[in-house]
């Protein structure tokens, strides 16, 4: 059902509160912190987020209509990059520097499942709603070059005191802003008309009262709202990447366990907002009332909670229709409930990757690992030992070279191990790939100027 769109093409801001009774967590949206403070600034905000949306549709349509849509199809995944700054306890509570690595990876997956149509707990789409289950087709990569060339694994981490930390934790009325300058305590944002930024960091005093995410898109830009500098998502340390058996020992908020808040603020960043429209439980065409423009979403009162199950009613759904979609990416029900992303949302979506964002998907070189490493292989001699190999085998190297990390991706580019290096010149390092599938994997040695990389065979 069609409403007004104007508080997605600013902000995404999540909530999460403790229930101590229950001991489960709520998450609540804190869209009405951006709200009072931008319209506060600017009175006819709404309209104008709402007649720069619509423009931005309609301008998408009409490339459809011409067959003009080169962009909208077989375009290079988004490169992403993830700012951490934290402080030890939180850096611990993530896994150290390889939780951190499994969680960004894991969290990759998430996206490239969620907007690609690929997630398999779509099977709980209810059927009256399957219907209307698109294909959002984003693909985002991790960077792996830095805006000078050099190499990174798609994130790059500060660890800070605890009283930076606080500061930042602190500033939710500012979007915890202070994440994304370097001289706040925080990390800069690369060019963000190549890199799409996520900020990882302390949002809250601890797990039962953490801002899960929080999103500037280009539109609170253009209206004088955020700076540009400002433009990416804000992510609690509490909730990116996938609860697993690899994760034992590492902090987690219950419900919040299958990176779904950053499949929820992509949305944001996207341009498309919640589906019940923020608008105090008001129903379409009742005073004040709002929708979230979205014409193949039904109407909704609020935000929806936990684990319902289907159907479920509220006040602006009576009894014999649908119900209302809470299995949506944009309700804030827990993440394993939800599945869904409407063809509707996605032409929103797509029309703001094909205006605002279309420079995101044309820099497939950030993707790639330097290859400019003729200097580093003469400086350092590296081998792999045994190879082939059934499970484990070892990494050797010496020179004059600074190594940094060592990777090993998959056929398909995926990392599936990172062992983080404190900056050594000599070494002997095991790997085990035991329980991992047969065939041929990546070994890179990421070091200051530039990759290793050799295969290895897993028979």
């Amino acid at each position: 059902m069609k409403k007004t769109l104007l508080m997605a093409a600013f902000l995404g801001l999540i909530v999460s509160q403790e229930n101590v009774q229950a001991q489960e967590f709520k998450r609540n949206c804190g869209f009405g912190i951006a709200l009072n403070k931008y319209e506060a600034k600017d009175p006819s905000f709404r309209e104008k987020v709402h007649a720069y949306q619509a423009e931005q549709v309609a301008q998408y349509q009409q490339l459809r209509v011409n067959g003009a849509l080169e962009r909208g199809t077989g375009i290079s995944p988004i490169p992403v990059i993830f700012h951490i700054v934290v402080d030890s306890a939180l850096y611990n509570q993530m896994g150290g520097a390889t939780g951190i690595a499994n969680r960004v990876n894991t969290q990759m997956d998430v996206l490239n499942r969620d907007f690609n149509r690929q997630n398999a707990d779509s099977s709980q789409i209810p059927a009256v709603f399957k219907t209307v289950y698109g294909n959002a087709n984003i693909q985002f990569g991790l960077a792996h070059r830095q805006p000078d060339g050099t190499t990174t694994p798609g994130y790059e981490i500060k660890i800070v005191s605890s009283t930076v930390a606080n500061s930042i934790a602190g500033g939710s009325n500012s979007l915890f802003s202070a994440a994304k300058y370097s001289n706040q305590g925080g990390l800069d944002a690369w060019d963000n008309t190549k890199y799409l930024n996520v900020w990882v960091t302390k949002t809250g005093a601890n797990t039962g009262n953490v801002i899960l995410g929080v999103t500037v898109p280009q539109s609170s830009i253009n209206y004088g709202q955020a700076a540009q500098a400002e433009k990416g998502i804000v992510l609690s340390g509490y909730a990116i990447g996938v609860q697993s058996s690899a994760t034992n020992g590492q902090t987690f908020i219950s419900g919040i366990t299958g990176g779904r808040t950053l499949t929820h603020e992509m949305g944001h960043f996207f341009e498309i907002w919640h589906v019940w429209g923020d608008d105090n439980g008001r129903c379409p065409g009742h005073p004040g009332g709002h929708d979230d423009d979205i014409a193949d979403t039904p109407p909704q009162a609020d935000a929806t909670y936990g684990n319902p199950t289907f159907p479920l009613y509220d006040s602006c759904s009576a009894a014999g229709t649908n119900g209302i979609m809470f299995m949506n990416y944009m309700d804030y029900v827990n993440d394993n409930a939800m599945h869904i992303f409407t063809n509707d949302q996605i032409i929103n979506m797509q029309a703001s990757l094909n205006g605002e964002n279309y420079t995101l998907t044309q820099h497939p070189e950030l993707l790639a690992w330097p290859t400019a490493v003729t200097n580093v292989e003469q400086k350092n001699n590296f081998d792999i030992y045994p190879n082939p190999t059934t499970g484990s085998f070892n990494i050797s190297f010496n020179g004059s070279g600074v190594l940094k990390a060592i990777h090993v991706l998959d056929m398909m580019g995926k990392n599936v191990q990172t062992i983080n290096i404190n900056n050594q010149q000599n070494g002997i390092y095991p790997i085990d790939l035991s329980g991992m599938s047969k065939g041929i994997y990546f070994v890179q040695c990421q070091f200051d100027e530039g990759v290793i990389s050799r295969k290895i065979v897993l028979q």
